[in-house]
């Protein structure tokens, strides 16, 4: 029989007046749905196990796999117990800690505020560091960033621009990778200072010419404080037609956007994982998001351990999985190890979400994009394998 959480167990003995506990569940759901859920989905950890418990209860997959989609089924509730949840919300925060796959039209009509944590004491105030987020997209740097950016797409420009590279073979992505690399590091200077309201800053560009943000280490010259800031190419106006309000959505559920970003990391943190990032601030207007830097080094992982999505996930990112979030762009590149031996996940653009216990609802929500290639959950699904937490 499979695991069952703590709170589920004693819910059990307290509640179940049946010898089948199939019967008990079954009637759960069909009178007390809001209770049982209120169990399940109080530990997100334990949510997928819990399901797997009462799906155990069956006499056969195909009755409990029945049972999960129809009317008084686990999905119907749920989605209504869902809505319940995300009305009672009073900040877009206290819904992504539930969930990390909030559609952009559910954050931004279903909140007065558009904003998740709080703004640093190093750039004073929101209106400060959206000054500072708005010279950095109006830069020189930025200009040079996204034009080594385009390169990526139009290899004909890239050749004709820089001849000395003829011979480069834009087919295959590590050698790509590295002449562009090498460009963004001898074209732009490493560190850009402005100055704010009485306020010095350093910005240090630190783009990888592939995703679809840019990233900076930023901080105040007055402390020595690091944080990391990932900005969107694109969007940092304000939205004046619905037209561009809709690109600005797609552009936001592209894979590796700020806003998918700011989704994965606020619910990790959230949430206590430990492979959470130290994000701390995100700004959907303008579509960008802040991290506090944490002290420590870059991974080492071979190349083989990097190709093993399945194992790797199941031996370094256990805790991540139990909450339904499943790497699958392995690579040194996306993770930190701190100074206290705790990895990190520092790029979580291309993650999988996956719980069917907590799978989120038509319209509100969404799945997150994945433009490595490689999806760790469908592959495995397909196989008829289980994910590595299982």
């Amino acid at each position: 029989m499979e695991s069952i959480s703590l709170h589920l167990n004693e819910y059990i003995h307290r509640n179940a007046k049946v010898k089948h506990l199939n019967d008990f569940f079954v009637t759960e759901f069909k009178q007390r749905p809001d209770n049982i859920l209120s169990v399940i989905l109080q530990d997100l950890r334990t949510s997928q196990s819990d399901l797997r418990y009462i799906f155990k209860t069956f006499e056969t997959n195909k009755h409990a796999i029945d049972w999960y989609y129809s009317e008084h089924g686990y999905l119907n509730n749920y989605s209504r117990y869902f809505h319940q949840i995300m009305g009672s919300c009073q900040q877009p925060i206290e819904i992504v800690r539930y969930l990390p796959i909030l559609a952009p039209w559910s954050y931004a009509r279903n909140f007065t505020s558009t904003e998740m944590g709080k703004v640093p004491e190093s750039f004073a105030d929101k209106q400060q560091l959206i000054r500072l987020v708005k010279k950095i997209i109006h830069s020189k740097a930025l200009k040079k960033l996204k034009q080594i950016k385009d390169y990526d797409h139009n290899t004909k420009k890239f050749h004709k621009e820089h001849p000395e590279h003829k011979d480069a073979n834009f087919g295959c992505f590590f050698e790509k990778s590295r002449i562009l690399k090498k460009l963004i590091s001898s074209s732009i200077k490493k560190q850009i200072t402005f100055k704010l309201v009485g306020r010095d800053y350093w910005v240090e560009p630190m783009c990888n010419p592939f995703t679809n943000k840019i990233v900076f280490k930023i901080g105040a010259v007055a402390d020595d404080v690091v944080f990391i800031l990932k900005i969107s190419p694109y969007n940092i106006e304000h939205i004046q037609t619905d037209h561009a309000a809709k690109t600005k959505e797609n552009q936001m559920l592209r894979g590796d956007s700020p806003y998918l970003n700011a989704m994965v990391d606020f619910y990790l943190k959230l949430n206590h994982c430990e492979h959470a990032a130290n994000i701390v601030y995100y700004n959907y207007e303008y579509d960008f998001v802040l991290y506090a830097a944490d002290e420590g080094s870059e991974t080492d992982f071979d190349d083989a351990t990097c190709r093993h999505l399945y194992q790797f996930n199941r031996q370094h990112l256990s805790d991540a999985n139990k909450l339904g979030i499943y790497m699958n762009d392995i690579n040194n590149g996306n993770f930190f190890k701190t100074n206290r031996g705790r990895l990190v996940i520092i790029d979580s653009g291309h993650v999988s979400y996956c719980n069917p216990a907590n799978p989120g609802v038509p319209g509100a929500t969404t799945n997150l994009s994945n433009l490595c290639g490689r999806s760790l959950i469908e592959s495995f699904g397909a196989c008829g394998l289980p994910a590595p937490l299982s």
